[in-house]
């Protein structure tokens, strides 16, 4: 895929939610899992990906190239919550359609800013945003819940004003 591929970005269907949890739970694992508590990451299977990808209320945006599934974002409200980009879809706009279509996606549903939490450690992640004209407002403590404890992930808590 060149720097020139032609990208479709568009809502989900049901049927594309199995294969967004595996490209989910691939580049999770890739990207941020080594930012991760080891146990968090540990707790983080195949199935957590498909049960929480069939819970999201709203589809997500899709991102193809070439007949190929290679991102994906999803939000609810005005929280950004994923974009996932999967290697072959990398260093061609793929990130920045997604970014762009959600932040549109939420501005039409009346929010005037977008929020997103990038996890500390993250840095291409956060430069990523920065380019794309998000603000890191503070640090937040994330709370994850494994077997009944909570283990602690610092996040950058991000903002976007939209329109």
């Amino acid at each position: 895929m060149g720097a020139l591929a032609q990208i479709e970005i568009r809502r989900a269907t049901s049927e594309e939610l199995p294969a967004i949890a595996r490209l989910y739970w691939r580049t999770w694992h890739e990207t941020q899992a080594p930012l991760e508590p080891q146990e968090v990451a540990d707790s983080r299977p195949l199935a957590f990906f498909e049960e929480r990808v069939a819970g999201w209320d709203d589809p997500p945006l899709v991102a193809y190239v070439q007949g190929s599934l290679v991102g994906f974002a999803a939000f609810q409200g005005s929280y950004l919550g994923q974009v996932f980009v999967d290697p072959a879809g990398r260093r061609v706009g793929v990130g920045g359609r997604l970014v762009e279509a959600a932040e549109a996606a939420i501005g039409e549903a009346g929010h005037k800013i977008a929020i997103l939490d990038c996890i500390v450690g993250n840095e291409a992640g956060r430069r990523f945003c920065e380019r794309h004209g998000w603000t890191v407002e503070h640090e937040i403590d994330d709370p994850v819940t494994i077997e009944g404890r909570h283990v602690t992930v610092k996040s950058w808590h991000m903002t976007k004003r939209l329109g």
